[in-house]
């Protein structure tokens, strides 16, 4: 990974504050405290001390390497408080778990350190730190070469509030389009260079490291050839159009210039999928007999509501468009006519609308109505996980007949296993149009991780609770 010098430098005054700070607080607590420093009868840097660079974890997660953060001193100091309380409180309570005796006095020391921590990295990062970043900015010891995809309004409109900020450490070189006639006109200042299929040797002829993709007046599918064009760059892509606006809007998203952007990632997911595919496992099957005695339950209910099987199992789509047999506890009469469903969720893909389901669908049983609003005939899912056909978070999987009408860049949802559940299920869930829940499983797809599959189940919890979006 190529960290810049200005992060990695960073990332050392906080482990130089970290450690100055534990050492420091140590001396305050033995000398002026306790008395014990003369009589030898204190310890420095046990195991505890070394729990405070779990910090570094969250100074990371709240984005504190950034720069936009780094120069914005009201939002610097409260990720600054709100990383070191989070962190502080993880801190306390492996200390406690590790630690049986002497409780007090060594939470009162934990609170000096805590104290030291403040007062230092607030006038080191907040004070001293964003002076010397403007310092390096002005004199262009720092800077990035910005290539900007897309010569239109839009595209020019970006360039211009890019350059137009006085923090910003991006140069933008000039603009690729589509439009090979353009191919060297000057637009406020900046060239068209070449056409996007150019893209590899003008990447490589200016040293460009990224990319930013800035085009509202496009069809979905050509904007997705741009992206994979874009993308064999292997350079970092952001995209800032209409067709991501909703997903930028409702997801924390990668900033450039101040403005929020898609970002796709070249990275490579191979280790976290076999990670993943074995804890999803695991989870899974604890599920399964966790929740045992409420199946019963539902099986009974099942059986005693109507006749047919207690599961549903129709043949879906998954990854890489293979198919499988889906478990559902089954909510509809045995051998209802799909027809309905089938013409309605084809003009829900045409027409990009929201995915609610029929409404005063006779083919509902009284028992089936109560399991879908509350997603629990989604359960026996947790058997396609096991089964590695699924996994616990990842797009919804699809019937063959949603597929046939699906244009190419729908697809892109397939490129991983389905999941019981995603992000626009906690982003909306059936009340998200279906353009945007493509562009949130792409988004999923790109940024997958531990930390986002966790936030995922996490949140889904409450949503299938209140059986939000659900009816």
């Amino acid at each position: 990974m190529n960290i810049p010098l200005h992060k990695l430098l960073l990332l050392i005054l906080d482990i130089v504050v970290i450690t100055v700070s534990v050492i420091a607080g140590h001396f305050i607590y033995f000398f002026f405290i306790s008395h014990t420093f003369a009589t030898g009868e204190w310890h420095l840097l046990q195991f505890e001390d070394f729990l405070f660079f779990v910090l570094l974890p969250f100074f990371l997660s709240y984005k504190l390497y950034r720069y936009h953060v780094i120069l914005n001193l009201p939002r610097h100091l409260a990720t600054l408080i709100k990383a070191l309380l989070n962190g502080f409180a993880v801190v306390l309570f492996i200390d406690f778990l590790i630690k049986s005796k002497d409780l007090f006095n060594g939470r009162f020391l934990l609170l000096i350190i805590l104290a030291l921590l403040f007062f230092i990295f607030f006038f080191a990062r907040v004070l001293i730190t964003p002076r010397v970043y403007q310092y390096l900015l002005n004199r262009n010891y720092i800077n990035k070469k910005l290539l900007i995809i897309g010569a239109g309004e839009y595209g020019q409109e970006m360039a211009a509030y890019i350059t137009q900020n006085k923090h910003e450490y991006y140069d933008v070189i000039g603009f690729l389009d589509d439009d090979g006639e353009k191919i060297g006109q000057q637009v406020n200042g900046w060239t068209i260079i070449a056409t996007i299929n150019d893209i590899q040797a003008v990447v490589s002829k200016h040293h460009v490291k990224d990319i930013l993709i800035a085009i509202n007046n496009i069809e979905n599918n050509r904007l997705n050839e741009i992206i994979k064009i874009v993308r064999s760059t292997n350079q970092n892509v952001f995209i800032v159009s209409k067709h991501f606006k909703d997903v930028s809007e409702k997801l924390d998203m990668e900033e450039v210039g101040n403005i929020n952007a898609f970002k796709i990632r070249s990275v490579d997911k191979s280790v976290y999928d076999i990670l993943a595919n074995m804890y999803d496992f695991v989870l899974a099957a604890l599920a399964i007999v966790l929740t045992s005695p409420i199946w019963l339950i539902l099986v009974l209910a099942i059986k005693y509501s109507s006749k047919g099987p207690v599961f549903y199992k129709p043949e879906v789509v998954g990854r890489n468009q293979k198919t499988f047999r889906m478990f559902k506890f089954r909510t509809m009469y045995h051998n209802s006519d799909t027809t309905v469903h089938r013409k309605y969720v084809e003009e829900i893909i045409r027409n990009n609308e929201q995915t609610k389901k029929l409404t005063n669908d006779n083919r509902i049983t009284s028992v089936g109505g109560f399991l879908r609003k509350y997603s629990i005939d989604e359960f026996p899912q947790l058997i396609n996980v096991v089964r590695g056909e699924m996994k616990l978070v990842g797009p919804r999987p699809c019937l063959q007949y949603e597929v046939n009408v699906m244009e190419d860049w729908h697809k892109q949802r397939f490129l991983i296993k389905p999941g019981l559940t995603g992000l626009w299920q906690i982003n909306g869930r059936n009340l998200v149009p279906f353009n945007e829940q493509i562009a949130f499983d792409i988004f999923y797809i790109e940024h997958r991780s531990f930390r986002l599959d966790f936030e995922i189940l996490i949140k889904t919890i409450p949503v299938v609770l209140f059986g939000k979006g659900g009816k």
